[in-house]
């Protein structure tokens, strides 16, 4: 409802700019990507930290796990 007031929306990766076009409908023109510059691939753990997760919380070693870090502002 705002987008036509709205000057711009940022995407933090290109993937993330194409979904608000794709996904989200937003006008092209209106989408900026500023990479975060962060190297997530830093940040995936391995097979035995996802084991020793599931066995901390106590999940089946089967059971899917999803997280994410933000900041909303």
């Amino acid at each position: 409802l705002l987008t036509s007031i709205t000057d711009g929306f940022i995407g933090v990766a290109k993937s993330h700019g194409d979904f608000l076009v794709q996904a989200e409908r937003l006008p092209k023109s209106k989408v900026f990507v500023i990479p975060n510059g962060i190297d997530t691939k830093r940040f995936v753990p391995s097979a035995i930290a996802y084991k020793e997760v599931r066995k901390e919380l106590g999940l089946p070693e089967d059971a899917k796990i999803v997280g994410i870090v933000a900041a909303l502002r």
